[in-house]
């Protein structure tokens, strides 16, 4: 079997000290010394893959017995045993029961929806905008209505903030070395608690406005009607792609953006061709490619594996990171730059291009969010043309999702 390199501590600790605690950056560069497979010591514990044939052959595989990370554990006080959470018996139903829910065919109805309420912010834009502040409120909007049938702006705030503090916490578990996973995990459960209380009360005050007598529609509604739901399991879907779905929405649109204000040609073009171009589709696919919404996926490992030349223990966890691997230049012609033309002239090696996932646990929601990001843009681009406004930098700070490190504001000039 194939050994794995092992990245030092000490490695480890500068390169967080370099990085500002930028742990992607951290990780490319283990990979660019160590290669595509690479362990990371105790306390920290992880096996790490980046090679497209290791992804696939991991994530692809529908045989191989997978568990959920301390980190998705965590994310159970808000999210509850949604999809995202469970495992098991209970994740295949959950799957099947929403599976038609979320169909290419929904998607265009959500898209509608979504450039709607893109044209409603819209009109409220003036001088610099905080994209990013933007596009949550665009996306919250659209999957209130949609999931719920009702208004959800007034709890933006309350949702932004204990969404993005929950996650926090529950990536230092990600993260944590393995001799303090369990004072953390104490500590992080309780400020967790804390964040869903919050987040409860606004899901307690959006079930009691909808109208029941209305025979409403939403999605809430549809998946009361499946085999087996009761309020409480379906509470937990509706709330899960409420939270989850909008966030990861909202920082791609939110990237997107910021890529096209900075290549004001794309912008061109991408209005005379329209929305259902192939180039229109491509500029979101290599979107996704550089900056997508969750840049690593963990796995816990519950029997143990082997595959292709290796051999990992029960127990074990495992990481992949899309962000790492969709920028590798084996496999992608000058990685760092932003080229949607790429999309139009081949398709990429398996296992290189994973913005949603692979395999059995791919997002359920990946039509609806791939529909959005072009309804949305397209909206944008018909009435704006985008800038970056001055000294703006691309800085990360990573967490479940890929944050900016710091507010990026865009010039929107109206046309």
């Amino acid at each position: 079997m194939t050994a794995f390199p092992t990245a030092t501590r000490f490695e480890i600790a500068r390169g967080l000290t370099r990085e500002r605690g930028d742990y992607l950056a951290v990780l490319k560069s283990l990979r660019e010394k160590h290669g595509d497979r690479l362990a990371l010591p105790s306390p920290f514990k992880r096996f790490c893959f980046f090679g497209p044939d290791d992804v696939t052959a991991l994530l692809a595989s529908p045989s191989l017995d997978f568990g959920r990370t301390k980190n998705y554990e965590t994310m159970k006080d808000i999210l509850g045993d949604g999809l995202l959470t469970s495992e098991g018996e209970t994740w295949r139903r959950q799957r099947q029961n929403v599976g038609p829910e979320f169909s290419s065919s929904r998607a265009k109805e959500f898209a509608s929806l979504s450039a709607r309420n893109a044209e409603a912010r819209l009109a409220t834009w003036s001088g610099p905008i905080d994209v990013f502040k933007e596009t949550h409120l665009i996306t919250l909007k659209t999957a209130g209505e949609a999931f719920f049938g009702s208004r959800v702006e007034q709890d933006a705030e309350t949702i932004r903030s204990s969404l993005h503090a929950a996650t926090r916490l529950a990536m230092g578990q990600m993260l944590c070395p393995a001799f303090a996973a369990q004072t953390l995990s104490r500590v992080t459960k309780r400020k967790v608690s804390e964040h869903a209380r919050r987040i409860e009360g606004v899901f307690e005050r959006i079930l009691a406005a909808r109208s029941d007598s209305s025979g409403p529609t939403d999605l809430f509604a549809r998946l009361l009607k499946s085999p087996g739901a009761t309020p409480r399991s379906v509470r937990d879907q509706a709330v899960t792609f409420l939270l989850a779905g909008h966030e990861t929405t909202s920082i791609a649109l939110g990237w997107l953006l910021c890529l096209l204000a900075s290549h004001p040609e794309l912008q061109t073009r991408f209005r005379e061709e329209g929305e259902d171009s192939e180039f229109a589709r491509a500029t979101v696919k290599e979107s996704l490619r550089l900056y997508p919404s969750v840049p690593v996926l963990t796995r816990l490992v519950r029997t143990p594996l082997e595959i292709r030349d290796m051999r990992i223990g029960q127990d074990e966890q495992i990481l992949f990171s899309p962000w790492i691997t969709h920028r590798h230049p084996d496999f992608w012609r000058e990685p760092n730059r932003f080229d949607p033309e790429r999309f139009l002239s081949g398709v990429p090696a398996e296992g290189s291009y994973f913005p949603f996932g692979l395999g059995p646990r791919e997002c359920v929601g990946k039509y609806f969010a791939a529909e959005q990001l072009l309804a949305v843009t397209v909206t944008v681009l018909e009435r704006f043309q985008l800038s970056l406004a001055a000294g703006t930098e691309f800085r990360l700070r990573p967490q479940a999702t890929l944050q900016p490190a710091r507010h990026i504001e865009l010039i929107a000039r109206a046309l």
